[in-house]
């Protein structure tokens, strides 16, 4: 069984580590390890253990090695909030997280229409690629791919919002 520990105060999958558990040994990003490896780790700093979950199988007929994160952002606008702008996050090969800085493509959402905007961008150091509107390993085309429970999903962030009133904009994945 696979869980994923990860801290919450780094960001782009730094601080995200691997666990297996696997015929009596323990894992830690694929190289075996011991209890004591993974206590120097947890005893610093506050740690969320998440096991492995899967996308919606929309999401995964893109890219299924990683559980691919729509970022929702919401602002608030004469102390209400509401909807900023949004995007979804793919994994490329077989990577486990869809961290941008690790070659993970970003898609604009279009929220009106519950689908994927027409391109998708590579992080900017990436000095081989930058802009594509198919996703390379799947070939699926982003513009007007239909996308589960967006509408839900932003008015759950807005509700949440309501929550955090201190805070003038938040990023939600």
């Amino acid at each position: 069984k696979i869980v994923f520990l990860k801290s919450v105060a780094l960001e782009a999958s730094e601080g995200v580590y691997t666990c297996e558990y696997d015929a009596g040994n323990l894992f830690l990003n694929g190289n075996k390890s011991t209890d004591d490896d993974i206590l120097k780790i947890v005893n610093k700093g506050i740690w969320i253990v998440q096991e492995n979950i899967l996308s919606h199988k929309r999401i995964r007929a893109i890219n299924s090695s990683a559980l691919n994160t729509c970022r929702i952002v919401t602002i608030l606008d004469n102390n209400r909030p509401e909807y900023l702008t949004g995007f979804q996050a793919f994994a490329t090969g077989d990577a486990l997280t869809d961290a941008w800085s690790r070659g993970s493509i970003y898609v604009g959402i279009d929220i009106e229409n519950e689908c994927l905007k027409e391109f998708g961008y590579y992080n900017t150091s990436d000095k081989e690629r930058s802009i594509c509107t198919i996703h390379p390993d799947s070939s699926v085309t982003f513009k007007g791919y239909k996308m589960p429970y967006l509408k839900q999903a932003v008015d759950l962030c807005i509700r949440a919002h309501f929550l955090f009133y201190n805070n003038y904009i938040i990023g939600w994945d």
